[in-house]
């Protein structure tokens, strides 16, 4: 395929438009298998496509490798900025994931209160060294090991004491589980 060029130094419309057809669905695909979901192929699509509008392609022997170079290049340059500017280490805004402010409401609040006040009074309701056991390991994030010669058992008999006070929480609060 041979590249038209206008009088302004760019690629033809027409031959553009030629490119898009042939080559839209293998670079979407190049772009699926290289990519994390949710990342817009399209937009990596559209910017091989805009190179392709500055490029004098009149001087390619190959055009499809051309094009799949500029597509590696495109991508290359995407993880680029990417890592430059720290954009994996980040997550997005999702007004169904996140919420907003207004979901919190003055019931809602209500109603986490007394979920809380039903916690409470579960933990209080265990025996004091099953309770004391699942607060080291839940709450303060001890080892059972840890536990373990603090309370003079086995780690076995920790992981029980705590698996004991699940179960129970799971049972009072109304957890099928």
């Amino acid at each position: 395929m041979t590249a038209e060029k206008s009088e302004s130094g760019q690629t033809d419309a027409r031959m553009l438009e030629q490119l898009d057809a042939r080559f839209r669905a293998p670079l979407a695909s190049f772009f699926l298998k290289r990519i994390a979901p949710g990342e817009d192929v399209d937009d990596l699509v559209q910017e091989v496509f805009m190179r392709l509008t500055r490029a004098n392609l009149t001087a390619v022997d190959r055009v499809d490798g051309y094009i799949f170079t500029t597509a590696a290049n495109v991508l290359r340059d995407r993880f680029r900025r990417t890592s430059v500017r720290g954009g994996r280490a980040h997550d997005s805004y999702d007004e169904g994931l996140h919420g907003t402010q207004d979901e919190i409401s003055p019931e809602r609040v209500l109603l986490g209160k007394a979920q809380l006040q039903r916690v409470i009074a579960a933990l209080e309701d265990l025996p004091a060294k099953t309770r004391r056991i699942f607060l080291m390991r839940r709450f303060d994030g001890m080892r059972h090991s840890e536990i373990a010669k603090i309370e003079r058992l086995s780690e076995s008999g920790v992981r029980k004491h705590v698996m004991k006070a699940v179960a129970f929480l799971a049972e009072r609060m109304g957890d099928p589980k």
